[in-house]
């Protein structure tokens, strides 16, 4: 189809008018975009026209992106002298920008957040993201609103100017991608942070731009982003929030913090068990004071051993669960230890364990490759990576791997074999089923899997480890093994705070020989499962971890956290969140896990100690690992 001739006057009216029309689309879209939000999650207040003007600001570099793409569009057409191949790129564009939008909203009602680092972390496992969406979601319906949505508007394109063809853009494309690249210089990616409410300032962001920050720090240096001291001093600060009584330092200059841990009575060698349970929030656990009760078997369980009250995850993603059950490392901003570089200074649990004659199994119900898991496992201390290639005919499987009871059957199947065999065991066992899309076998709760509700999938998960333990306490192996219920992390983040606490609660259940039933509201996360672990053991040995043990009974207790790039030192009454380039914040709480911003004073002695400690902690942990890393 050749082109149409057009006088130099109509020429001029049309130079840029297509990628004008599609990056004012593209800001309006936006624009609504980010009203809903404002509506869906009730924020207003008085920060709110900044928070649109805000957005709107963030929005212009996409544009100015947008402006350009629209731009070699109109330029490729032009070439090929072709209004269908105008049509057809016209219609691609379109669609990728109104899926984009679909994409956030999803994204932003899983998380309250544009895209993040996990955005970032789930492009590298397409196989398991996609068909998880795919389960998830309903597709065909999304798409096909997509691609209506986006053939309109690429048809009123196509019918207002691409029926005007010029020879447009010989400068004009380069121009506006030059526009881009400044805007991106000087525009925070990250957005304003106008609002102490976390979800407001992600309200305000751009997603493209978030993804593209969370992309950019994903592996970052610890000392050139975040807020330091002195080195001696912080690692003398760490030293003294770590040490127990009786405890003695070994001095080693690689790692400040590891000390010897003696025991004068008799070694307990139990056999050791730890659940993992997905996503097992305390807000699911009726024993915790939860609204809605899916935990009737952890329930029942809670009365055989200490349940603790008081405990939190590190992170909200099941490799800093893994972290810090394993490591008792405190969870450093840029990545879990489980997906970074290996290193020479860290040293975990199953290592410990190895040494004094424990065989260890790591029992998952996925693909070792995800998210790092199996080469982490096989380099610090796993004898055996059980995987989903590894169950024959199960039951029931998703994208994430076989359902739960198959997972447990395998735990209880390696217990007694290595029970027999007269073999000490070290199981940890991750759960899978509760995890989109909700789904798991029928028969096993009153609840129909078709519906793919969470809480359903809270139950079922509950319905296996209760059924795990009617099995285990007709073994033998059951009176000598010490079993460890503990959640990777809540179900989602919620909460307006740089690191919304509330959401990070999780229920941490110990039974163990000659453990009495009770209920210990001591502070801790999973950083402390390690100690915890040992002490229970009655087994003398160097420690590198940062946890304290909860049965120790020491009172000045603390917790670190992770989100996003975030990190954060709560010790009960304060959280001091430290922020990339150097920007902290401070919380006060007010009551259990509700928390209020409070300004810093340079009189406020004690939040100046608690910063100071924040920063130590988290700054002799990258110490620690960056030291051990061999290039």
């Amino acid at each position: 189809m050749s082109i149409v001739n057009l006088p130099d006057e109509i020429k001029k009216d049309e130079r840029i008018k297509f990628s004008l029309v599609f990056s004012f689309v593209y800001l309006i879209l936006s624009f609504l975009f980010r009203v809903f939000l404002v509506f869906y999650y009730k924020k207003f207040g008085l920060d709110l026209f900044f928070l649109i003007i805000a957005g709107i600001v963030l929005d212009i570099p996409i544009a100015s992106f947008f402006f350009w793409l629209s731009s070699l569009i109109y330029k490729i057409s032009f070439k090929l002298k072709s209004k269908r191949v105008f049509f057809f790129l016209n219609l691609i564009l379109s669609f990728g920008l109104i899926f984009l939008f679909f994409t956030e909203y999803f994204f932003f009602d899983e998380f309250n957040s544009r895209f993040n680092s996990v955005a970032v972390d789930y492009l590298i496992y397409p196989t398991e993201v996609f068909l998880n969406i795919w389960q998830s979601y309903n597709l065909v319906l999304i798409v096909s609103i997509c691609f209506l949505v986006s053939f309109s508007l690429a048809y009123l394109l196509n019918k207002k100017i691409g029926m005007r063809f010029v020879q447009t853009y010989k400068k004009t494309s380069f121009y506006s991608f030059l526009l881009f690249l400044f805007l991106i210089v000087i525009i925070p990616f990250n957005g304003f942070n106008i609002s102490s409410d976390r979800i407001k300032n992600e309200i305000s962001k751009n997603g493209v731009l978030s993804f593209f920050y969370a992309a950019y720090y994903h592996n970052l240096d610890y000392d050139s982003f975040y807020s330091t001291i002195a080195e001696t001093e912080a690692f003398d600060i760490a030293r003294k929030k770590v040490v127990s009584n009786g405890e003695e330092f070994t001095n080693n200059l690689l790692n400040p913090i590891e000390r010897k841990v003696s025991y004068k009575s008799e070694e307990k060698k139990y056999n050791v068990m730890v659940f993992v349970m997905e996503s097992f929030g305390s807000e699911f656990v009726g024993a915790l004071g939860a609204k809605k009760d899916f935990t009737p078997e952890f329930n029942k369980l809670s009365k055989e051993g200490i349940l603790f009250t008081n405990i939190y995850s590190i992170g909200n993603r099941t490799v800093r669960g893994l972290e810090g059950i394993l490591t008792g490392f405190v969870p450093l901003p840029s990545e879990s230890l489980v997906k970074m570089k290996f290193s020479d200074n860290i040293k975990t649990l199953p290592q410990i364990l190895k040494a004094k004659g424990y065989y260890n199994y790591f029992v998952y119900g996925g693909r070792g490759i995800f998210d790092n898991m199996k080469p982490f496992a096989m380099r610090y201390g796993f004898d055996e990576f059980i995987e989903q290639k590894d169950y024959k005919n199960p039951v029931f499987k998703t994208i994430w791997g076989v359902c739960d009871e198959e997972i447990f059957n395998m735990s209880f199947k390696k217990a007694k074999e290595s029970y027999e065999k007269n073999k000490n065991f070290f199981i940890l066992s991750l759960s899978v089923s509760n995890h989109k899309p909700y789904t798991y076998p029928e028969g096993r709760i009153e609840e129909d899997p078709k519906k793919k509700k969470r809480g359903h999938a809270v139950k079922y998960s509950d319905w296996a480890l209760g059924d795990f333990f009617k099995k285990a306490k007709k073994e033998k192996f059951y009176k000598d093994t010490v079993f460890i219920i503990i959640a990777d992390h809540g179900a989602r983040v919620y909460g307006s705070q740089e690191i919304p606490i509330k959401s990070y609660e999780i229920p941490l259940l110990i039974i163990a020989p000659g453990v009495k039933p009770s209920l210990n509201n001591n502070l801790g996360s999973s950083t402390d499962i390690p100690s915890t672990i040992m002490d229970i053991l009655n087994i003398s040995y160097v420690s590198p971890f940062f946890g304290k043990s909860l049965l120790s009974g020491e009172k000045n207790r603390w917790v670190c956290l992770n989100h996003n790039r975030n990190v954060g030192y709560y010790d009960g009454k304060n959280l001091i969140v430290l922020g990339l380039n150097k920007n902290n914040y401070y919380y006060e709480e007010k009551e259990k896990s509700k928390i209020e911003r409070i300004d810093f004073k340079k009189d406020n002695l004690d939040l100046i100690k608690k910063e100071k400690e924040a920063i130590s902690l988290f700054q002799t942990a990258w110490e620690i690992y960056k030291k051990g890393i061999k290039n």
